[in-house]
């Protein structure tokens, strides 16, 4: 099972098409959003693989531990 995780706005045509693309070939994609309008959207999408992961970006203290993370 391989997932990816996406930032982009899911009204964006080529957002939209990337997420759905991959959700098609198999991966479990995770958008980040940072707002419920963003969530929503996500949802709206009504894809088992397509899922919201809600994320402040501006947060150093994610940052921080997603470069770990990569490390």
């Amino acid at each position: 099972m391989y997932f990816l995780v996406v930032h982009g706005n899911m009204h964006d045509p080529v957002v939209k098409s990337m997420t759905l693309d991959l959700e098609k070939k198999g991966f479990i994609v995770y958008v980040i959003v940072s707002t419920v309008e963003g969530e929503q959207a996500v949802h709206n999408e009504s894809r088992a693989d397509i899922k919201p992961l809600n994320i402040d970006i501006l947060d150093v203290r994610i940052v921080f531990k997603v470069c770990w993370l990569r490390g």
